[in-house]
């Protein structure tokens, strides 16, 4: 036993890479994201954590430096700052060197002492980018249409949907855009960064593959008065000669149609784009390329857009190679120069993506002739369909949490009877995969319509389903505490209550993941307890109470939605 209890602090020391007697800095955090592409301060905080196998550690002292390039970092020279003070502050601590600039990117590191006096190695170098701070940053980018939606038919605030005449719910669809710009590198690339923002959600591409893994961007707040964008890093994706970038866009929340389902009825606009991209070349010259009239627009191929409602695609409608250079987009129409009311922000949470996939586990036929697909578990998030069949063929799904097994039919919930449907319409591919790109939904089930699985008698030559699987999407903070006991009953309900909160997390915290979507702002104190115990909720939070801040009234009034 002496000699076990002897050799495991060496262990340790093995694990963590460091002896006994060391300590060293780790999770460093800039405005508490890991290398930030665009933060909206110019006195940015720094957080960090010590790592010591020797019990009782306390950092008695830091030493923090900046500098814009990492190589003068690594030297010690040409700093922005150097801040070396006796604390035991790990957290908070502000920027307070020279003057930041907006677009810019900064390298940092940190060490820290004990009450001895001994320092720390190094830690990593990380970075940072201030964002575009105000409207003159942009360069003159505009914001882009295809066509306007009159203020006459603006409904802001939202209103609910029992409180909307019959007759007022059915209105013509808008017509949903993608944006094509073509341009040409002829010099070697250091470093290129796009800021985008779509509204109400949006898709970037460049040379045909989506930038970026993020999905409902950007995140939703109150459009009048902000608007968030987002920031890629496209260094790799360039490339020589001719490259193409391309939007796509979705309504979102701006724009919530008056078809099939919506629990809220909102229109801020029809949907609108602004975009800008600073290429920096290795001879040190610039280019920036800005959303404005010399971009082309037309018609996607995404025929219906509603997070309440669902999506609708037509792969017939596709422009083959609108995304690859040479293209010729002569027919497309010149884009509208448009306005938007909302101060345009970096997002300060992190954004939504897919975090975990599940395969089908059953599949059964019911006695309307349809097929239900189980996924075993019950998430928010959307599909993914792989299938083959004739051009011009459509398949239909309808995602549900809950099936009346008895009746072979959804389970009508809080209004909502299953109107929220997916539709894809086959381009005669020998198989073709799609997932939505603007919505979803709280989800265990789909019912598939016109469409059979693949090996099953087919009389009819419907489409054949070759895979379908579920992404569970919400919002990727990382987890910050697990739970497990002896008890399989508490582990259990202790599973349940985590994707309860999975499946409310998206750019904000919402009620439910299916009827309603929306942040009834009395969840982030009752439920404060369970999240902060499972999830890193500081930038989520610091999101949401900017929410509560923008929806106050003049009165003082904060609404129980915001």
């Amino acid at each position: 036993m002496k000699k076990l209890l002897l050799l495991f602090p060496l262990l340790l020391s093995c694990l963590w890479g460091i002896a006994a007697d060391e300590f060293r800095v780790a999770e460093l955090r800039c405005e508490y994201r890991d290398n930030p592409l665009a933060i909206n301060t110019l006195t940015p905080q720094f957080s960090w954590q010590t790592l010591s196998v020797g019990r009782g550690f306390l950092q008695a002292g830091y030493q923090i430096q900046v500098a814009s390039d990492p190589a003068d970092l690594a030297r010690g020279r040409k700093l922005l700052w150097d801040e070396q003070r006796k604390s035991d502050v790990s957290l908070h601590v502000r920027y307070a060197g020279r003057t930041l600039k907006p677009g810019q990117r900064y390298y940092w590191r940190v060490r820290v002492s004990d009450a001895a006096g001994n320092y720390s190695p190094w830690s990593e170098i990380r970075s940072f980018a201030v964002g575009l701070l105000d409207g003159s940053d942009w360069d003159g980018a505009r914001w882009i249409a295809f066509e306007e939606l009159p203020d006459s038919l603006r409904v802001v605030p939202g209103q609910e949907f029992n409180k909307i005449k019959i007759g007022d719910r059915k209105t013509a669809l808008n017509r949903l855009p993608q944006f094509r710009r073509e341009v040409k590198v002829t010099k070697p690339v250091e470093r290129a960064t796009v800021y985008v923002s779509g509204l109400g959600q949006f898709e970037l591409f460049l040379n045909g593959a989506k930038v970026g893994d993020n999905f409902l961007d950007p995140a939703w707040s109150d459009y009048d008065r902000q608007v968030c964008y987002q920031t890629f890093d496209i260094s790799e994706e360039l490339q020589p000669g001719g490259n193409v970038f391309g939007v796509m866009l979705g309504n979102g929340l701006y724009n919530v149609p008056r078809e099939r389902y919506f629990k809220a009825l909102i229109s801020f606009g029809y949907p609108k784009m602004i975009f800008k991209a600073e290429i920096e070349y290795a001879d040190g010259t610039h280019e920036t390329i800005v959303s404005d009239r010399a971009w082309r627009v037309t018609e996607s191929p995404v025929t219906y857009s509603s997070i309440f409602g669902g999506e609708d695609y037509d792969a017939t409608r596709e422009r083959t190679g609108w995304m690859l250079p040479g293209y010729d987009a002569s027919a497309w129409a010149e884009p509208l120069v448009t306005t938007q009311r909302g101060k345009l922000v970096s997002p300060v949470a992190e954004p939504v993506r897919v975090m975990e996939e599940f395969p089908v586990v059953s599949i059964r036929k019911t006695r309307h002739g349809k097929w239900l697909y189980d996924m075993g578990q019950n998430f928010s998030g959307t599909v993914q369909l792989e299938v083959r069949g004739k051009r011009g063929q459509s398949v239909q799904l309808n995602t549900t949490e809950l099936f009346n097994f008895e009746c072979d039919s959804i389970t009508e919930c809080g209004g909502y009877r299953g109107e929220y449907r997916l539709t894809y319409t086959l381009r005669g591919d020998e198989v073709e995969t799609w997932r939505p790109q603007f919505t979803y939904f709280g989800q265990r089930y789909v019912l598939v319509s016109n469409a059979v699985p693949a090996g099953e008698e087919n009389p009819e030559g419907l489409p054949e389903i070759v895979t379908l699987r579920g992404l569970h999407t919400r919002n990727a903070t990382r987890m910050a505490g697990t739970f497990h006991c002896s008890n399989d009953l508490l582990n259990k309900t202790e599973e349940l209550i985590a994707w309860g909160i999975k499946g409310n997390m998206v750019s904000y915290f919402t009620d439910c993941p299916h009827r309603e979507k929306l942040p009834w702002i009395e969840q982030l104190h009752l439920m404060f307890g369970s999240l902060q115990s499972k999830f890193d909720v500081y930038t989520l939070y610091d999101k949401m109470l900017t929410d509560m801040e923008l929806a106050q009234t003049p009165e003082g009034l904060i609404p129980d939605i915001c």
